[in-house]
């Protein structure tokens, strides 16, 4: 049996073995609500509200896709909000957003008595986004191990989970896994999408970019800082068209076909969802993108230069970190060792051993993941620092194999 089939079966393997751990630590006790956070009460109103009238009363319609719910309905995108609400309407729940709309300026313990949903409904509406966390951890060590190996996929893994930023966001019903998730499945698409294409198998890669461009839509259509994932399917469709145009025009042109069909369907995952959309499309999109406005515009924890952003997200490399958690602080020293790691492989191996492999998309992802996160950092919330997470696990597993490779060959010389 050839290696790369062996590679294959152990990681399925793995995977397996993974499912029900992640199964426990993400869906036990998802009715507690000791971290509870405000945000959830009206998430969980206006969720079951909309899934109600998209998936059950098929009325695109009705008022309540253009009111705002304090920021929460028409300014955001909606698949996010449908998972919410697929498990808040197995309840029969049907709350009033207005009357569980969290007070800041009150204590917790007023609000924990008067706006909070009922225990069972905040444990179904969580449900989903746990299924979510679960379905991301697979998927990050599915895209870790298909650029380079099992190993390193699962040292990446258990960073994701050491960090513990995922695993606690992901028991909230709240939006942030679900994007986040979809924006994983986006570049696993984008890794078997760039293969196909250097491959000259253009039948698979349109089939493939399909695929990406529902992820990408999917991830978009619940947040719109997924965008992000939708530029780097971009640049790397086009930079990979642009090298091919001298070599093979056929080639270039199934690379742009290909590009075009993930806007494309991106697009159309992202209108379809939206009922808010189906009347004005371009003016409805200027609205949610004025919710980056409204955001700014909160006092709270605010980041308004470009120091204060890098500041703050250095510092959340060592606390939203593994080592950090069991009392090692040195994860920023790995994260480093990793990139240092990375340009040394890239330097020896040469960018065609990374376009074999697909390092090259992780790079650009790493870079337009973190410059798109300092340009934009409005606060210093825990949940804007989700997006990274991945490319510092990715990093810092990479980094430790790479350090364990050499010791292992210095060993056997």
């Amino acid at each position: 049996m050839p290696c790369q089939n062996k590679q294959k079966i152990v990681s399925i393997l793995a995977g397996l073995v993974l499912l029900p751990f992640l199964c426990f630590i993400f869906l036990s006790d998802l009715d507690d609500l000791g971290n509870y956070q405000g945000d959830e009460s009206t998430w969980i109103t206006v969720s079951e509200r909309l899934f109600r009238l998209y998936a059950l009363e098929r009325n695109f319609s009705d008022p309540d896709w253009y009111k705002e719910f304090n920021t929460f309905g028409s300014r955001q995108p909606q698949i996010g909000k449908y998972l919410i609400g697929l498990g808040a309407v197995t309840t029969d729940f049907r709350g009033d957003p207005r009357e569980y709309l969290w007070q800041w300026s009150k204590s917790r313990e007023w609000n924990m008595g008067h706006t909070v949903p009922p225990a069972k409904v905040v444990a179904r509406a969580r449900f989903p986004v746990a299924i979510m966390g679960v379905i991301a951890c697979l998927s990050f060590y599915w895209l870790v191990t298909l650029v380079t190996n099992q190993w390193c996929g699962l040292l990446a893994l258990a960073n994701l989970l050491g960090a513990r930023l995922l695993l606690d966001l992901s028991r909230r019903a709240m939006i942030d896994t679900p994007a986040f998730t979809f924006g994983l499945l986006t570049l696993i698409g984008m890794v078997y999408l760039l293969r196909s294409l250097r491959d000259n198998h253009t039948g698979s890669a349109v089939y493939c970019a399909i695929l990406t461009g529902l992820a990408a839509g999917a991830a978009v259509g619940t947040k719109l800082n997924a965008l992000l994932i939708l530029l780097v399917c971009i640049i790397s469709i086009a930079g990979e068209a642009l090298l091919s145009i001298y070599s093979s025009r056929i080639k270039a042109y199934a690379a742009f076909l290909c590009m075009f069909i993930v806007l494309g369907v991106a697009g159309m995952v992202f209108y379809l969802s939206n009922p808010f959309l189906y009347h004005a499309p371009l003016a409805g999109f200027k609205h949610m993108l004025e919710m980056n406005d409204i955001v700014f515009d909160i006092p709270y924890q605010s980041l308004s230069t470009l120091p204060e952003r890098i500041s703050a997200l250095w510092k959340n490399t060592g606390v939203f970190a593994p080592f950090a958690n069991i009392g090692l602080p040195v994860d920023r020293v790995i994260l480093l060792l990793g990139i240092v790691a990375f340009c040394i492989m890239s330097f020896r191996q040469g960018y065609k051993r990374l376009r074999y492999c697909g390092l090259d998309l992780i790079l650009l992802w790493i870079v337009i993941s973190y410059a798109g996160i300092i340009l934009w950092l409005p606060h210093d919330w825990p949940r804007y620092y989700l997006p990274l997470q991945p490319c510092n696990a990715f990093l810092q597993a990479y980094g430790i194999c790479w350090v364990v490779s050499g010791l292992r060959n210095l060993v056997r010389s």
